[in-house]
């Protein structure tokens, strides 16, 4: 097996115009927009993923174009790209218009990969589509979900934001004056957002951890999810509503934290329940993890300033926040999220290689912690996260169970 940053390339077969699929195979040539951008390690890499619980092998082109494409292009032809061996099967011999949205400057030579080429054996599917080709359809609908889910670990990963918030454009306008003899002509601009700096290509480690990730249906965990969402609000100038979404973030990882706490404690369901019937609001976590070990990661009089006044004032007033107000919301709150850390692409790897086939465990920040020999933070000596009476055992850290299918990434 191939460190976590090492990708074993496809071998390299005589190059055909194209092949014939084996009987009940089925193959898809998939352009994405933007396009993925990944180390040069990974070309021609194959996967074994699981999409709509069907196993498949996903093969990354060779190589890419050489640069991105202009973003004010409204379409552009996109050749099929060369893929490892078996080449591309009859009838798929010509590439696809499709409409592109990238265009930066990048400050390393990534392998830009416009499509991917999956290939399986489905006989259900092929009786379906002998009777009706409109059976073939759909498959855009399971790929796009499941590339969903590893798209948002790898931009997690990366510190990127990946969904887009539209912005409202001003109105396109033709100015005249006096004394000129002309047309002044302006419009159709958007208010600046913030953004935050982030690397742009993902790890070979990280591209097979999110195909994992998407194989077991893993989505990324709620908190990131809203974090995510109150950056791209931000990038948009979308100020009250990435303030209220990354507080809203702050208060599930918090929440998430306590409830580990209590379980660490020893405290019961019911005993937990009775704690947290109320959802408490987030200075009320802040101070439930003020008086553990090693306690918040940002001040209490911080969250307080940066995140839960502003965002009362924008939920329960109406107040739009500025610019710097959000910053330093988002700021706070991607402190606070270090308390339910994202698990590793390491972590990912780790357990496809430990699993036996038949379950699909989930990889959660306790695992992580857990196989990393990582220790819960102390509960108080006293308060509700202090140990039951009697204190409970401290078991071992527990390594990951046993998990699915055999899984080669890549192969």
């Amino acid at each position: 097996m191939a460190d976590d940053d090492s990708l074993v390339p496809a071998r390299s077969d005589e190059q055909r115009p194209s092949v014939q699929l084996p009987r009940d195979g089925f193959e898809v040539i998939a352009w994405i927009d933007p396009p993925l951008l990944v180390s040069q390690r990974a070309g021609g890499t194959s996967y074994d993923v699981m999409i709509a619980e069907r196993p498949m092998a996903l093969d990354l082109p060779r190589k890419g174009p050489d640069s991105l494409r202009d973003p004010s292009e409204q379409g552009s032809w996109r050749e099929i790209p060369e893929f490892p061996g078996p080449l591309v099967a009859e009838p798929i011999v010509r590439g696809a218009w499709i409409s592109v949205r990238s265009g930066v400057q990048m400050p390393e030579k990534p392998l830009i990969v416009e499509a991917v080429r999956l290939r399986w054996q489905d006989p259900a599917r092929r009786r379906r589509v002998r009777k009706s080709p409109d059976a073939a359809l759909g498959f855009d609908r399971e790929l796009g979900a499941w590339l969903s889910v590893a798209l948002d670990w790898l931009a997690a990963w990366r510190g990127a934001t990946r969904r887009y918030v539209s912005t409202e454009q001003t109105p396109q306008i033709r100015m005249g004056m006096s004394g000129y003899d002309g047309a002044i002509g302006g419009g159709q601009t958007s208010s600046f957002g913030l953004h935050f700096p982030a690397r742009r290509v993902s790890k070979p480690s990280e591209l097979r951890a999110a195909f994992i990730a998407a194989s077991r249906q893993q989505e990324l965990p709620l908190e990131h999810q809203l974090f995510a969402e109150a950056l791209a609000y931000g990038e948009a100038a979308r100020w009250r509503h990435a303030i209220i979404s990354a507080c809203t973030a702050a208060e599930v990882a918090l929440s998430e934290s306590v409830e580990r706490l209590l379980v660490a404690a020893g405290r019961d369901e019911k005993e937990r329940k009775t704690i947290l019937e109320r959802p408490p609001a987030i200075m009320d976590l802040c101070r439930l993890h003020s008086a553990t070990k090693p306690g918040l990661p940002v001040s209490m009089d911080t969250v307080r300033k940066t995140l839960a006044t502003p965002r009362n004032k924008a939920a329960h007033r109406g107040k739009e926040p500025d610019e710097d107000t959000v910053r330093q919301a988002l700021i706070t709150t991607r402190a606070l999220l270090a308390v339910t850390p994202l698990p590793t692409p390491a972590a990912f790897i780790r357990a496809a290689r430990q699993n036996s086939p038949g379950t699909s465990p989930q990889i959660t920040s306790r695992t992580v912690r857990a196989t990393c020999g990582a220790s819960l933070p102390q509960p108080p000596v006293d308060g509700p996260l202090a140990p039951a009476a009697p204190a409970a055992p401290q078991a071992a850290a527990p390594g990951l169970p046993p998990g699915s299918r055999s899984s080669r990434f890549p192969r």
